[in-house]
Formats: C-alpha cells, sequence, structure tokens
C-alpha cells in the first residue's frame, strides 16, 4: 500500500499512470483514488476476471481496455487523463478511449493495490507483482506511452 500523491479531482486535471504487472490473481485494483466501489470510484485501474480494466468517475461502460491478461506475463497497463478524454493502454496496442461517469470526488488519496488505504476492506486487492509504478502530472502521448514500454519491455522478456 502505497500512497503517492493527492488527486484532488479527475476533473480538470491531468496525469498519466504507467504500470508494469504480473497478476498472479484475477481480480483486485491495481491502483486507484477509490473512495467508494462500483458507481462510487473516482478511479480505479483493476483486473476483473482475467480482464483490465479503468473505471473513471464511476462509470463501468466502456472500460475494458484488454481481454485476457495471462498470470504468467508482465503487462505495461496505462491511462491518460487530459481532463476531458481518458485513454487506456495494454502494452504497445493502440489505445483505447474509456467511458467517463460523473461521480463526484470521494477524497481518497492515490494509492498502488489498496486505493483506499484500507477503507474497503471488504473490496478486492491487486494479486501479483507490480515492477514499476509510474506517475505523471500530465497526459503523455501515445508515443510518449510507447517509448515508455519500448524502454523496459526488454527487461520482462518482451
Amino acid at each position: 500500500n502505497t500512497e503517492i500523491s493527492n488527486c484532488d479531482s479527475v476533473s480538470g486535471n491531468e496525469f498519466t499512470i504507467i504500470t508494469w504487472i504480473k497478476p498472479s490473481g484475477t481480480s483486485g485494483i491495481i491502483c486507484g483514488a477509490a473512495g467508494g466501489i462500483g458507481s462510487s470510484t473516482t478511479f480505479a485501474k483493476y483486473m476483473n476476471g482475467s480482464t483490465f480494466n479503468i473505471r473513471i468517475k464511476g462509470t463501468s461502460s466502456n472500460n475494458t481496455v484488454k481481454s485476457s491478461l495471462s498470470n504468467s506475463l508482465y503487462h505495461m497497463v496505462s491511462y491518460t487523463w487530459d481532463g476531458t478524454t481518458g485513454l487506456g493502454y495494454y502494452n504497445n496496442e493502440p489505445p483505447v478511449e474509456i467511458g467517463i461517469g460523473s461521480v463526484d470526488n470521494q477524497g481518497y488519496n492515490f494509492g498502488l493495490a489498496d486505493p483506499t488505504n484500507g477503507a474497503l476492506t471488504n473490496y478486492p486487492r491487486f494479486s501479483g507483482n507490480i515492477a514499476i509504478s509510474l506517475v505523471y502530472n500530465r497526459a503523455l502521448s501515445s508515443t510518449e506511452i510507447l517509448q515508455n514500454y519500448n524502454a523496459q519491455k526488454s527487461r520482462f522478456g518482451l
């Protein structure tokens, strides 16, 4: 459980979160600023089954970035928010636009594996390895996301 910074709001702020993960389970929050579960979630990158999803401002529609993440491999899972549009990235694949809901910010700080700092004991935490986590205070371009992938992929045998 690592608190990185205070994400005051996901409306109007820009940020990028890049995380290299190797799951050992099929569900759980990778990182976020949750403040609630389901429709109350401010922001979360998570696995549901073996599917990689992003929930922003409470929506659960149009939030699947990649299906079938293998537990035996490392994966780079990324998200950019430019104040209007959210994009999810998986490895070196083209970005997927993420649906945006309307829930207000819940006031929790950003965290890895446990974005509510233990407040939601019934919500699964990420199970597996988090090798690298990078947080930027701006939305990186697709080219910059790809540069990050290419710079690290050999470290993970890709």
